[in-house]
Order: structure tokens, then C-alpha cells, then sequence
């Protein structure tokens, strides 16, 4: 993914020690990967999914793939550090925005849920029609 470095999230791995450097991320990065982004019309059926997305690869792909399958638009959300850092008894490897982008560069996701709550609500279900 553009803009996150593979040099570094490789020291990351061989360091683990549960720290995370800061992403510098702009409003114009993130806009270049939200390029051609629109929300679902009306008649369109929406798929949610949600996940940490670590080190985004091949199998992450296909799955998201096989989820857009089931309906006309794919809503992906991102849990943010904590709520992964909770469930895994660590911080995720990339930082929230990192992971953000790799789902967002991902040609079968539609939109991106940005710090994703673990449960999901009614709320989030009326809210974005799924």
C-alpha cells in the first residue's frame, strides 16, 4: 500500500514489543485512496464486515472478494488499536490509518467504517441500511 513501508512494518515484526510509530497521514492521502467513492443508491443491498485487517494480504482479499459477492455494495469496517489491542492482548502491527488505507485499496470494498465498533447495533445497522 502506498505510503505505509514495508521496511518498517518488518522491524515492527521483529521487534513486537507493542509499540506503534505514528502515521503521518494527510487528508490527501487518504482522499486519493477514497477516490471514486459513493454511498450505495437506494435499491443497491449492502454487505457489512468487519475486522482488524492486519497486515492486509491475499486471504483478506478473497474474502472481502466472496463478502461483496453477497450483495451490490461492501461496507468494511476497521476496528480501531484498542478494540484489536483487547481482543488480541496486543496492538496491531499497522496503526488504524495504515489499515484504513490497505481495506480502502482493496477493489472489492465499497466504503470503509472507519474505528468500527466490536458489536454490532441496530443503530449501525439502519444507519448505514445494511
Amino acid at each position: 500500500t502506498e505510503g505505509v513501508s514495508t521496511t518498517d512494518l518488518v522491524g515492527r515484526l521483529l521487534k513486537l514489543d507493542g509499540t506503534s510509530r505514528a502515521f503521518l497521514g494527510t487528508a490527501r492521502i487518504l482522499s486519493s485512496f477514497s477516490e471514486g467513492l459513493r454511498a450505495p443508491r437506494p435499491t443497491e443491498r449492502v454487505v457489512y464486515v468487519a475486522g482488524a485487517w492486519d497486515l492486509f494480504h491475499p486471504g483478506h482479499s478473497k474474502f472481502l472478494e466472496a463478502c461483496r459477492a453477497c450483495g451490490d455494495y461492501l461496507l468494511v469496517g476497521v476496528h480501531g488499536d484498542e478494540c484489536v489491542k483487547e481482543r488480541r492482548h496486543r496492538l496491531p502491527l499497522m496503526n488504524l490509518q495504515e489499515r484504513v488505507l490497505s481495506v480502502l485499496a482493496c477493489r472489492h470494498v465499497d466504503d470503509v467504517l472507519i474505528d468500527a465498533p466490536l458489536n454490532i447495533t441496530p443503530e449501525l445497522l439502519s444507519t448505514f441500511r445494511v
